[in-house]
């Protein structure tokens, strides 16, 4: 969106937002750190199980994750043809998406994830921010994250009004 990268942390269950941030930057790798830490600071624990599109996939995040025992998939960026990996941790991190079982874990992402985005965009009409500043966005963000937050929780829970 318009110059920043809005970013959720998504609970697999229950599809609400369990981690939000926003950066004036054009890669997504630095949000998972942060990402971690908010998880952590809220259930006093690290997630058994991270799957990030190929945004997040860094050597940085891979060794940042079998540092704190987290199962991690997200797949490398797409390597020219006939090219190889330089790096042992991308190498492995292709191995394992090809495995059955990190193509079953994985194919679960996008419909954990990407239904936040497009709720966002469709139901709450949410294209673009109206507001300049890093501050402001990160706000608009967060407001529209409680909102989806809160609808998903009415529609598990009516009772809740």
């Amino acid at each position: 969106f318009q110059g920043y990268l809005s970013q959720a942390a998504v609970d697999g269950k229950s599809q609400i937002i369990i981690a939000a941030g926003v950066s004036p930057t054009n890669t997504d790798q630095p949000f998972l750190t942060e990402a971690l830490e908010k998880i952590k600071a809220f259930f006093a624990r690290f997630p058994k199980l991270v799957l990030a599109d190929s945004g997040y996939c860094s050597i940085d995040n891979i060794k940042l994750m079998l540092a704190k025992e987290v199962d991690f998939l997200s797949p490398p960026s797409a390597v020219r043809e006939g090219a190889s990996r330089k790096s042992d941790f991308l190498a492995e991190m292709e191995k394992r998406l090809l495995e059955p079982a990190g193509k079953k874990d994985y194919a679960r992402r996008s419909g954990i994830v990407e239904p936040i985005f497009g709720d966002m965009k469709t139901n709450q009409g949410f294209t673009r921010y109206f507001v300049r500043g890093l501050a402001k966005v990160t706000g608009d963000w967060f407001q529209r994250a409680t909102v989806h937050n809160l609808m998903k929780l009415f529609r598990l829970n009516p009772a809740f009004v």
